[in-house]
């Protein structure tokens, strides 16, 4: 499967996710993105490995919602926010959740399901962003999108 495929897929995925009236606007869709991490990195052939609720060491602020793994080294972490989450524009405690954990960790993803933002050292280094599906339809990602995320992961 082309990683082209794989994102069309996850999009599929959340649009239908999105269609059942009792889900919720974070927590319904973390199946579908530890699909699409499993995925990618197989279709990147990454030793890469996404665990959800991981434990982590005493030098990880808060609690990321995945730990990134190459063998038995914790090599970054990802924050899932809600999909109606801007990530330029957040407020309260999931700003400072969020400032904690990009001034502290090295290596550190943000995404709200769309937009995925590579925070290197407290620096955006890499953004790639996903289109929104709509209700019905076909849905397409542009090539550019691909390379974005290929740099990405």
């Amino acid at each position: 499967m082309s990683l082209k495929s794989i994102l069309k897929d996850y999009l599929v995925r959340i649009r239908e996710q999105r269609a059942q009236p009792n889900s919720s606007a974070e927590l319904s869709y973390r199946d579908h993105l530890s699909w699409l991490f499993a995925e990618v990195a197989t279709e990147l052939k990454s030793p890469a490995k996404f665990t959800n609720e991981a434990k982590t060491g005493a030098e990880v602020p808060g609690r990321p919602d995945y730990a990134v793994t190459d063998g038995l080294n914790e090599i970054g972490y990802v924050e899932a926010e809600a999909l109606t989450t801007d990530l330029d524009h957040m407020a309260g405690a999931t700003l400072e959740q969020n400032k904690r954990l990009k001034e502290n960790l090295h290596n550190f993803l943000l995404t709200n399901h769309f937009d995925f933002q590579l925070f290197v050292d407290g620096k955006k280094e890499l953004r790639a962003r996903l289109p929104e599906p709509a209700e019905q339809g076909k849905i397409t990602v542009s090539d550019a999108v691909v390379e974005d995320f290929q740099r990405l992961l």
